[in-house]
């Protein structure tokens, strides 16, 4: 048989959980802040290149470029805060541009404690043929990632905190299937901080739960 009494508690102790669930969850606190944001100012300080199949020499060239900036338009365009990277018939009309590719070098912060580093890339890509490839790679003295550009992707870089990293964009059309493009829409490198804090109030709440329960018993 219930009692009233039974089921004073129950909703008591019900109440008391809630209430220290609420609190130890707004207990850890994230706060991020971006230290790199792709711009177009930025394309200047990215370097290019990329490899043709000269027809008349019957042989591949690869050519590389000081500056984003100097990257042939029929290979790179950029926008507000965009980059499009395109195989493409060049530089004459019967060569063939199979490969394109944009990289630049990147000194990152340190860190401490709880803060961790994360590069965020968002794109959308045009690949035409089977043997074509949109992808982009990561790269410190001690580190080497590659992932195919099949949808965006967030990575947790912290461990190549306070390193200088190798980061870039390619597309190949092997098959030499051209126009196909690479469109990056965002590279974002952001730091975020969990803190775990207990809030001021938690201690008394505990203790007047405690009275509560005592209270209840007796």
């Amino acid at each position: 048989m219930t009692t009233k009494a039974n089921t004073t508690n129950s909703n008591f102790r019900s109440k008391t959980f809630l209430t220290l669930l609420f609190l130890f969850s707004a207990s850890f606190n994230a706060s991020a802040s971006i230290i790199y944001e792709l711009s177009t100012d930025d394309i200047a300080n990215w370097e290019g290149e990329y490899e043709y199949y000269d027809s008349s020499e019957s042989d591949d060239v690869k050519v590389f470029v000081a500056t984003g900036s100097s990257m042939p338009s029929e290979l790179l365009s950029s926008s507000t805060s965009s980059f499009t990277l395109t195989t493409n018939y060049f530089p004459d009309t019967d060569d063939e541009a199979w490969y394109v590719g944009l990289f630049r070098t990147l000194g990152l912060m340190a860190v401490s404690g709880p803060e961790k580093l994360f590069l965020t890339v968002e794109f959308d890509s045009d690949i035409t043929g089977d043997d074509s490839l949109a992808s982009a790679y990561f790269e410190t003295n001690d580190r080497f990632s590659y992932w195919d550009l099949v949808s965006g992707t967030t990575i947790d870089i912290t461990e190549a905190a306070g390193k200088s990293v190798l980061f870039g964009f390619q597309i190949e059309s092997v098959d030499f299937d051209l126009l196909d493009t690479l469109n990056v829409t965002q590279i974002k490198i952001e730091k975020i901080a969990q803190e775990v804090s207990a809030p001021p109030t938690l201690s008394l709440l505990l203790l007047i739960s405690l009275l509560g329960i005592r209270r209840l018993k007796k």
